[in-house]
């Protein structure tokens, strides 16, 4: 799968951890003027729309930004967990995708088919069982090429 970058972090402690960390690796995928404070608006503002939970441990937020090039996802595995709201605890894998705003590339596809690849229960646990970026990505290569 094109535009994915793969991370394997011992541990974010919360949502705003997190913001931090995506913003920083997704930033140069980004146009100059957008902030991160605009990166944490357009997260709450897609987050009230509907909740980014897609497994027991599994999210996957996603932005929409004009001025993009291309979608983009950013995985990333934790080794311990990461506690996003009162609701939602235990996450140990965040899938951000980075969507195009005008929806011209494989953005939207991707992210369809990401959701419906993790939302099976075997998927995350086979994913949260991994170690490091490279057997995420060998997995990922493995899954995406042959599917």
């Amino acid at each position: 799968m094109k535009g994915l970058d793969y991370f394997y972090v011992d541990h974010l402690k919360d949502r705003l951890a997190y913001c931090n960390f995506a913003f920083q690796t997704m930033k140069k995928y980004l146009p100059s003027q957008f902030s991160q404070e605009d990166w944490i608006a357009e997260l709450d503002r897609r987050e009230n729309l509907g909740n980014f939970q897609i497994g027991r441990h599994t999210l996957l937020p996603h932005i929409e930004v004009e001025g993009i090039e291309r979608s983009r996802i950013n995985l990333l595995l934790l080794q311990k967990p990461l506690m996003w709201s009162e609701d939602i605890q235990d996450v140990y894998l965040i899938v951000t995708f980075l969507v195009k705003k005008d929806g011209r590339d494989l953005g939207r596809r991707d992210l369809l088919r990401m959701i419906n690849w993790l939302a099976e229960e075997e998927i995350e646990s086979d994913v949260l069982a991994l170690r490091n970026v490279e057997e995420l990505e060998a997995y990922l290569s493995q899954v995406f090429d042959e599917g």
